[in-house]
């Protein structure tokens, strides 16, 4: 009885409620203190429960004690009538003790605050997400499954190692999402670590199944014949295994004529990844982009034509008024990090407590972070983007009308048309894969029709990350690391109102830390002066 209710409770524990923990580090980091109450119910739960256990040990004994000297001779027991008496208490008032503990509704107390809390615990979905970050963070940062899962990172504090069961549904959740490559380490991950435990909590004969049909995803086939010859060998009775073998074999036999022919191709090739943008006279494919993007991430020289050695060298940095009384005395700090584009650094242009007081009116509005289908219209939530955000009107603080202006003020452009700030925190992995944020010609973004498209974008950082988290161009060549104060600014448009392709930017995936920013999106309309058109209608 006692096992089915704390079946019940862990089951209502894990209720399938979806919190989208894993998009967002305030929600991660407010799990530590959700996880203190945890430790202290179960403690204060586990103490009672010994108390409970002991009493119902003694009762136990009692019990027994009495049914042993009964047992050989019940008549010349019960023929003394203590004895008889002690059978009836034993079973009357005694039983309804025993029962009483059994159903003990004290040590359920401890958990009623846990219970209450349920809907904040981590489910699976956030499981899932957490592993994805995992990969993601593998991917763009070259870290193997063996530092990932030993909680060694370079210069990272070290966490508590992973199991091999932890390891194993890691790559278990990468095989059902396709993510082979990923699927065929940690699974490998968990077949050395399982070796190493005493108590094994997986089965080896499956993570090898799964080692072998990722193999054969990756186009690894001579890998996942060998893996399954080695199923077969340690158990021929995994009858299912057979029918792998003849089929891995037939491949191996296809891939090897196929080569010798040379008509062998790349492995599920992917036709969005050679996609061609034209930018600037300049051909992209997806796929450029997208390791163009992860370099940046990693702080490697991106080979991008906009960034020569040349350009570089006349990168600089300078103070700034925009002939604004306010800035006399303390002049606006800019960093120059491209021409053309501009893309520029304003440094020191939020103070501390703005951005605490910033942080603590949005952690509760935060809710998982969305983007417009351009095709649809449709607003959805996507792989694409992992954080949480939520819009900050004048109206809600003093602060915020403070921030607003001041924006204006360092930007010389109009703020009467532009959006709401966008307060966003990444969480585990947190990353926004490369995007536009001006609207392209046939995008279904009605708000534009009233406002001109997003001219301008300004993004303030609002905490330091100790790893990851850059705004990264893959085109231009440039990355923007996050400094808790500044704020990154360039413009989307051109000056005859054409988006601007060169400005595709990205967010790097978060290896360490909290990342906050605020994205202020500013528009076209009520700028016309302030940024007027150009005459040459190819800038």
């Amino acid at each position: 009885l006692l096992s089915v209710c704390v079946g019940l409770i862990f089951l209502c524990l894990y209720n399938n409620i979806s919190c989208e923990v894993f998009t967002s580090m305030a929600d991660v980091e407010s799990l530590l203190s959700t996880e203190k109450i945890l430790v202290e119910s179960l403690d204060k739960y586990i103490k009672l429960e010994e108390k409970r256990l002991n009493k119902l040990k003694k009762l136990n004994q009692m019990y027994a004690n009495l049914h042993n000297a009964a047992k050989n001779d019940s008549v010349t027991f019960l023929s003394n009538p203590v004895n008889a008496f002690l059978l009836v208490k034993q079973l009357s008032s005694d039983w309804n003790t025993t029962m009483k503990l059994i159903d003990n509704s004290k040590s359920r107390e401890a958990l009623t605050y846990l219970l209450l809390r349920k809907s904040l615990f981590p489910n699976r979905e956030d499981f899932e997400g957490a592993a994805e970050a995992l990969m993601r963070l593998q991917q763009f940062y070259l870290l193997d499954a063996t530092t990932l899962a030993n909680g060694d990172i370079k210069g990272l504090y070290k966490s508590p190692e992973m199991t091999a069961a932890d390891c194993y549904e890691v790559g278990k959740h990468a095989y059902t999402i396709h993510w082979s490559n990923f699927s065929l380490m940690w699974m490998n991950e968990a077949l050395n670590r399982l070796d190493e435990e005493e108590i094994h909590e997986i089965d080896k004969l499956v993570v090898l199944e799964y080692m072998a049909y990722s193999a054969y995803e990756v186009g690894n086939f001579s890998y996942g014949l060998s893996l399954t010859q080695e199923i077969t060998k340690l158990d021929p009775n995994y009858t299912r295994l057979y029918d792998n073998l003849a089929y891995y074999q037939a491949k191996f036999a296809e891939r090897q004529y196929l080569e010798n022919l040379k008509e062998i191709g790349s492995q599920n090739p992917d036709p969005k990844s050679n996609k061609v943008i034209d930018i600037e006279g300049r051909p992209w494919t997806e796929r450029e982009m997208l390791k163009a993007y992860e370099n940046l991430c990693r702080g490697e020289t991106v080979q991008a034509n906009l960034q020569t050695q040349e350009v570089k060298s006349k990168l600089h940095c300078y103070y700034e008024t925009n002939k604004n009384s306010y800035f006399l005395l303390g002049p606006i700090k800019v960093e120059v990090l491209s021409f053309d584009p501009r893309i520029v650094v304003f440094h020191e242009v939020i103070t501390e407590r703005e951005i605490n007081l910033t942080k603590a009116i949005a952690t509760p509005l935060l809710a998982r972070a969305v983007v417009q289908d351009t095709i649809t219209g449709q607003i959805e939530v996507t792989n694409d983007r992992i954080s949480k955000s939520c819009t900050l009107e004048d109206y809600e603080h003093k602060v915020i009308a403070r921030i607003n202006r001041r924006i204006q003020d360092v930007s010389g452009i109009s703020i009467r048309t532009a959006e709401p700030i966008h307060i966003i925190n990444y969480g585990i992995g947190g990353h926004y894969d490369p995007h536009f944020d001006f609207a392209q010609v046939g995008d279904r973004i009605e708000m534009f029709r009233l406002s001109g498209n997003r001219m301008a974008t300004w993004i303030f950082y609002m905490s330091d990350v100790a790893a990851g988290g850059s705004t990264v161009f893959p085109i231009a060549g440039v990355q923007v690391k996050p400094v808790k104060g500044s704020a990154g600014f360039w413009y989307n448009l051109k000056a005859n109102g054409e988006g601007d392709k060169r400005t595709l930017h990205a967010a790097c995936p978060v290896l360490s830390g909290s990342k906050w920013v605020g994205n202020k999106w500013l528009h076209e309309f009520e700028n016309e002066f302030r940024r007027p058109c150009s005459l040459d209608s190819t800038k």
